[in-house]
């Protein structure tokens, strides 16, 4: 069954297939027919921001573009056009440069009142702008994360892999900075757009032009023990592996030999795949999980009737609304 074929249902150009062709079609894909053939336009997808996307396949970026679609239209259907998440970044950027991101990173910060304190939890202030945060399918986990706009809806996704708080929050970090610098264009090259967001996430993360900064620096020069940049780690909310790497670019003489050193030591506590210091639980999506739970509580609907309702298979609906990444089904 073509999808030229299920375009035509769609639009209503070719005749409704029979009861055995739509079961077909429901039980490969985790929708509904009807939700397939809803004859209700679709809001335009634009924008659309892949991490590892040199080492993704297109049919995993295809997957996760009508991800975003679906996520959207659930947020609007669990939520209604009133109450559905509209995206209200603070501000627009089209820097070209890194040090534009850097900027727009702190005006970013100065907007929601941050200061040059460390960035609270960035999945709450993410959905306080009207974000929808969700995490994403398993089966499209070797996407870091993704991020773009569905009509007027900003959406991250992020990946149910990724169990480490500190790589998730680099993630979150990462994804708005897409939302905030290219909200209406993109660079004409990927590796740009790459840069300027990881510029903003460092930014927003460690601003560069704070007294911890010199803190960090004699810490890292210093003889203290290692669990001084763990402190470091767990006061600002970014990992020793991202404080050194910023310490490494740009470091010179003495202070590049002290860097080398800490991350040896680095490797030398665990792999790089693997934290150190305490584990700290991801950060949790709230909003269509929280829909989800109002809607149980007040009327007494069971999950898989809401689900149903939606046009998506209880599986979905349980990714869509998942606050952890164990909560993502396998």
């Amino acid at each position: 069954m073509s999808s030229d074929t299920l375009r035509g249902w769609h639009k209503q150009r070719v005749e409704r297939p029979s009861p055995s062709s739509q079961s077909a079609v429901e039980g490969a894909l985790p929708v509904t027919f009807d939700f397939l053939t809803d004859h209700t336009p679709l809001p335009p997808l634009r924008n659309v921001n892949f991490r590892n996307l040199q080492s993704t396949e297109e049919n995993d970026r295809a997957q996760m573009r009508a991800y975003l679609t679906v996520a959207a239209l659930t947020a609007q259907g669990l939520l209604g056009t009133r109450a559905a998440p509209i995206g209200t970044m603070p501000l627009d950027s089209h820097g070209v440069e890194q040090g534009a991101s850097v900027v727009a990173a702190a005006k970013f910060r100065s907007s929601l009142g941050m200061g040059s304190s460390p960035a609270p939890n960035l999945v709450r202030v993410a959905e306080k702008l009207g974000v929808l945060v969700a995490y994403g399918p398993r089966q499209t986990a070797n996407i870091d994360a993704c991020s773009g706009w569905v009509g007027a809806n900003p959406i991250i996704v992020l990946n149910p892999a990724k169990g480490d708080h500190y790589r998730q929050r680099w993630d979150m970090a990462h994804e708005l900075g897409h939302l905030v610098l290219h909200r209406q264009s993109r660079p004409p090259s990927n590796r740009t757009a790459e840069a300027q967001a990881e510029a903003f996430a460092e930014a927003l993360l460690f601003p560069p032009y704070n007294r911890a900064m010199a803190r960090l620096k004699a810490v890292v020069s210093s003889s203290a023990p290692f669990s001084s940049l763990v402190a470091f780690q767990e006061e600002w909310d970014i990992s020793v592996d991202a404080l050194l790497y910023r310490l490494s670019r740009g470091a010179r003489g003495s202070l590049r030999d002290a860097v080398i050193r800490r991350q040896k030591e680095r490797e030398d506590i665990a792999p790089k795949s693997e934290p150190v210091g305490s584990a700290r639980p991801a950060e949790e999506p709230t909003i269509l999980a929280d829909a989800v739970d109002e809607l149980r509580a007040e009327h007494g609907a069971p999950f898989a009737s809401i689900a149903w309702e939606l046009g998506l298979k209880p599986e979905l609906l349980s990714t869509l609304v998942a606050r952890r990444p164990n909560s993502v089904p396998m």
